[in-house]
């Protein structure tokens, strides 16, 4: 599994080896650093999932500007707007914003929904449609215990050609190992910034930890330098079943 690892500004070159990247599409214009390091890695030929931006502004970004960012930086791939909780209005805007891309990059497509339900009719549309990839989001945690639990329920998902990430991490990212050991290499990917919010916070990602319920300060430039490396490579490691010494 391919893990990205969203950090500030000041600290990106934590990830300048890594060749799997989540970009936000509402800092592009934030800093020119977050730009230009997206576009170079973009263009040493790693993989760049630009975000639409709905969990951190509340509203997809729309697609005209989300495609531009996209095209800035050579992205690989764009979420397609969507909208948490809510079925209807993520595939329709979902299937119009795809009529846009074209062949700038690839897709991928969120299935929402407030209930189980409602979540698994909305993937199934999405299955039809010419994205490559199904991103499950970690707020389905409201209808599902974890995203393990979550693949079990859609087997039609499991079972297709599609690629498979998971977006954000709640806490703990044993979830990630887990699916891991149950569908060895079926999921592509994940992301998340808990180990910078963690940072952040002063708090040493260990077992069992719950994400700080705080939005991550892209701007800050003087978090504790050695307690962000030991989150960041704990982290990674407890994605991959990694067992890590202090």
């Amino acid at each position: 599994m391919k893990i990205a690892t969203i950090l500030p500004f000041a600290h990106l070159a934590l990830e300048r080896f890594n060749d799997y990247h989540m970009a936000l599409a509402h800092l592009i214009d934030a800093c020119p650093e977050y730009e230009k390091f997206f576009r170079a890695a973009s263009d040493r030929g790693n993989f760049v999932i630009i975000d639409n931006g709905v969990v951190e502004r509340g509203n997809p970004m729309g697609v005209a500007e989300l495609l531009s960012r996209a095209w800035r930086i050579k992205a690989s791939e764009v979420i397609l707007p969507d909208r948490i909780g809510d079925a209807y209005a993520t595939c329709r805007n979902g299937k119009k914003a795809l009529e846009q891309i074209g062949d700038l990059c690839q897709a991928m497509a969120v299935p929402q929904g407030r209930t189980l339900s409602e979540w698994r009719d909305c993937l199934k549309v999405m299955l039809d449609w010419p994205v490559q990839t199904i991103g499950i989001s970690r707020f389905t945690r409201a209808f599902a215990p974890d995203r393990a639990t979550l693949l079990m329920q859609a087997p039609e998902l499991v079972q297709s050609s599609k690629d498979i990430h998971l977006l954000g991490c709640a806490g703990d990212p044993v979830e990630a190992w887990n699916i891991e050991v149950q569908w060895p290499g079926r999921v592509r990917g994940i992301d998340s910034g808990i180990a910078a919010i963690c940072a952040q916070e002063g708090l040493l990602l260990e077992p069992g930890t719950i994400k700080p319920a705080v939005e991550l300060n892209f701007h800050a430039k003087h978090l504790d330098g050695n307690l962000l490396r030991t989150n960041v490579l704990w982290w990674r490691h407890r994605c991959s079943g990694v067992e890590v010494g202090r």
